[in-house]
């Protein structure tokens, strides 16, 4: 069975009792299952249980659990029963970078900088994440950011991620690779700094046309930028994956900024 047949018969499936855990509701569905809210009673704490027959959901939670930063949540344990991979996190804060975005008040600018600088370093140290984007980071106190759904890196010749926030050449069916994250955060940058959606849909526009507007390496209108913000968007999002600097050097720039 597919996932997407699961979500479609079963919309709210029974947590795996074998997990030994309290299931308090439904965090969201991604590509690879559904996230359960949950209490450990023994350790006492809750936690949050990735659920899904998808095998890419055991590879996912391999490669979380070989990345070592404060930016990346912690894999407490991984269960396969009842034909399906359960993988518990520690929970993540339920406010994301996009749901700030929106609401920007009480959240400085220098605030804003310092997320994108501890995100460029979180992809520094756990590899290539390929689907950066503002729902993929959670924020919690202090705005200290987590990055999430570090999924399998989509092979060439597919489009998976959101196509709002993929660089020019992974539109173009190229395989994820550092170049295409430090993209996703020279948007991410730029949202940051304006508030706005770097790239909005057209009325009555297709996801395909969409796709082939941006595929060409389109990108946002930097002269609302500081000019040293600029300098760093401007590297960013050079339509050469080549010449961009790669995360950790992004994060470096970023503090030199800040």
């Amino acid at each position: 069975m597919k996932l997407e047949d699961l979500l479609e018969s079963e919309p709210d499936p029974a947590l795996p009792e074998a997990l030994g855990l309290v299931p308090l509701g439904v965090l969201g569905r991604g590509g690879t299952g559904i996230v359960f809210h949950a209490h450990d009673p023994v350790l006492g704490r809750d936690v949050a249980v990735k659920v899904g027959r998808d095998p890419a959901l055991l590879e996912e939670a391999r490669r979380t659990a070989t990345i070592h930063h404060p930016g990346v949540l912690p894999v407490h344990r991984v269960l396969e029963t009842e034909g399906l991979v359960c993988v518990v996190y520690d929970l993540a804060p339920g406010r994301t970078f996009r749901e700030a975005l929106a609401d920007p008040a009480g959240w400085p600018l220098d605030d804003r900088l310092a997320a994108l600088e501890a995100v460029a370093g979180a992809l520094a140290v756990g590899g290539v994440h390929g689907d950066l984007h503002p729902g993929n980071i959670a924020l919690g106190p202090g705005n200290a950011p987590w990055v999430l759904d570090w999924g399998p890196l989509a092979p060439a010749g597919s489009l998976t991620g959101d196509p709002g926030w993929l660089a020019p050449e992974r539109l173009r069916g190229q395989p994820a690779s550092p170049a295409g994250d430090s993209w996703s955060i020279g948007l991410l940058l730029w949202a940051a700094c304006t508030g706005r959606e770097p790239r909005p849909r057209r009325p009555g526009e297709t996801l395909g046309e969409f796709v082939a507007r941006y595929a060409s390496g389109e990108r946002p209108d930097l002269d609302p930028l500081p000019p040293e913000l600029a300098a760093v968007c401007t590297a960013a999002l050079d339509p050469d994956p080549e010449r961009r600097p790669n995360p950790a050097a992004l994060r470096a720039r970023l503090a030199a900024v800040r």
